[in-house]
């Protein structure tokens, strides 16, 4: 209000009527709208009351009334990269774009090696980032915050045993950063647009869940997939045996040593014989007593003493 009235003092408009436009409270006759609302003029009662000079119905009249109907008028246009951007970061397709990206993550980290999974996230990421980067809506610490978590990740599902505070500490930074990516400049934060990021951001992990449980499902349906797996049965009863019986019953309750750390898999030794072996799902340390509690073909499962 203070605003509009010292506008209008300076340009010799009338000051109850800018002061009227933004405060319902002013009651002007004939321009006050209804009840609790702001006065709205036409463009004949802004002209009637001296709150516009002229009126213009397209550009090139607005240039005539100020003598500038011979300027040279240049139009900036959009280009292709300006409007992939724009398209990028549009906020259904960023959760897209999150979505493939935790659910290349999920998948590549349950199966073995590189492959699709691995790939699609870090394509998806690159978008994510790239184009967030590009308008300034994210910073390189953001990015940097995404990869320390996903380090940390990393660190805890292949080097670490179990699942514990630096895997959530891992998962914590990559929130954390996907969030702070879409809201920007902290000083225009409010409670409306942190509950839409993290509503975005909470739609895209369940949908990249759903997605890696249809998919995994899924796959072995597909005439590619069922390539590279063994789709027949080839039991004992047809001759197809993996070692013999005695072979197994000889290597139960046999005790041995872990030659390095059981998480689950790993390798021990019997009797100065290295084996593979597998726990039931527990960590073991290296040094470690072990016995075989069940043996069956390459499969031997081992317990610590």
């Amino acid at each position: 209000r203070a605003e509009m009235r010292a506008t209008a003092e300076r340009t010799g408009r009338d000051v109850k009527i800018a002061e009227a436009m933004v405060d319902e409270r002013v009651d002007i006759p004939g321009l006050s709208g209804e009840a609790g609302r702001p006065a709205t003029l036409t463009t004949e009662q802004a002209l009637h009351y001296k709150m516009a000079d002229e009126t213009a119905e397209s550009l090139s009249e607005a240039l005539r009334i100020y003598d500038l109907g011979s300027a040279r008028v240049v139009e900036a246009q959009l280009n292709w990269a300006e409007h992939l951007v724009r398209f990028l970061t549009n906020p259904i397709i960023t959760s897209i774009l999150l979505a493939v990206a935790m659910f290349g993550i999920i998948t590549e980290v349950r199966t073995p090696g590189w492959g699709l999974g691995g790939t699609l996230a870090l394509v998806a990421l690159a978008l994510f980032f790239g184009s967030h980067l590009v308008l300034k809506l994210a910073e390189w610490q953001d990015l940097l915050l995404f990869v320390t978590g996903l380090a940390l990740l990393i660190v805890e599902v292949f080097f670490i045993p179990g699942f514990g505070v630096v895997g959530l500490l891992g998962i914590g930074l990559m929130i954390a950063s996907l969030a702070l990516t879409q809201l920007g400049d902290f000083r225009l934060w409010n409670v409306e647009s942190v509950a839409g990021v993290l509503a975005r951001l909470s739609a895209s992990m369940i949908a990249a869940v759903v997605l890696s449980i249809v998919f995994i499902r899924a796959l072995p349906r597909f005439s590619t997939f069922n390539r590279l797996i063994l789709g027949s049965q080839i039991s004992a009863a047809e001759g197809y045996v993996s070692s013999p019986a005695e072979h197994d019953a000889e290597l139960t309750g046999r005790r041995g040593t872990a030659l390095s750390n059981l998480r689950p898999a790993g390798i021990g030794l019997f009797d100065g014989q290295r084996l593979d072996v597998v726990t039931d799902g527990e960590y073991i340390e290296r040094q470690t007593p072990i016995q075989i509690v069940e043996a069956r073909g390459s499969r031997v499962v081992v317990r610590p003493v």
